[in-house]
């Protein structure tokens, strides 16, 4: 990934360690030169299959029955793709503090997320993935 600190979301930020860092930094200034919106692809799942013990399966699939993840502030998510997406907005914040016209330094959109509905992973089935 390409953020660090990402509990709780409002404490994101770029992970300037990652190999990909100069070149994202690269892109992300053409981007915002450019005006144009930063698309993000989120999945849960694999947050989740990173560290099942601390992240309960029933919020990284957005299951209604889920309980609340609180943050230290009062924010509560039901849903691991909420947290992720906030995640990603707080980290564009800081890395770029000056505002563009939709009072964030970027628009972002997600693209593409999913869950594995097979091949024989914990968790990764039909069920979850519906």
């Amino acid at each position: 990934g390409f953020l660090t600190d990402a509990w709780p979301p409002s404490s994101a930020r770029l992970d300037a360690n990652a190999s990909t860092h100069a070149a994202l930094l690269a892109v992300l200034d053409r981007l915002r030169a450019d005006q144009s919106e930063v698309i993000v692809n989120a999945y849960p799942y694999l947050a989740w299959r990173a560290n099942p013990e601390a992240i309960g399966l029933e919020y990284a699939r957005g299951d209604a029955e889920a309980p609340c993840a609180a943050t230290p502030d009062g924010v509560c998510y039901h849903r691991l793709i909420d947290a992720m997406v906030d995640a990603v907005g707080a980290a564009l914040d800081r890395a770029y503090p000056a505002k563009g016209p939709r009072g964030r330094p970027f628009g972002f959109l997600v693209g593409e997320t999913g869950w594995p509905s097979g091949g024989g992973e914990p968790g990764a089935d039909a069920h979850s993935a519906c």
